[in-house]
């Protein structure tokens, strides 16, 4: 049986530069960022850590089951 899409997400995200991406997003504290397409949550649980309010939203329940789990803190929907 093959990996599932949350194991799929996850394994993405040990290549993805996210870190250099996001240092270069003009954020600011308390700052309201969508997450359209948010998947695991990976990037909605960075920006909530760079104190930004985020909501991740996805079509898909698995993976928001997912992001729910690993950043409690994000609203996702």
């Amino acid at each position: 049986m093959g990996a599932s899409l949350v194991d799929q997400y996850q394994r993405q995200a040990r290549w993805r530069r996210w870190s250099e991406a996001l240092a270069l997003l003009p954020l600011e504290r308390g700052q309201r960022v969508l997450d359209l397409g948010c998947g695991v949550g990976e990037i909605a649980g960075r920006l909530r850590q760079l104190g930004v309010e985020v909501v991740g939203v996805d079509a898909n329940e698995e993976l928001l089951s997912a992001a729910r789990l690993s950043y409690p803190d994000v609203c996702f929907e």
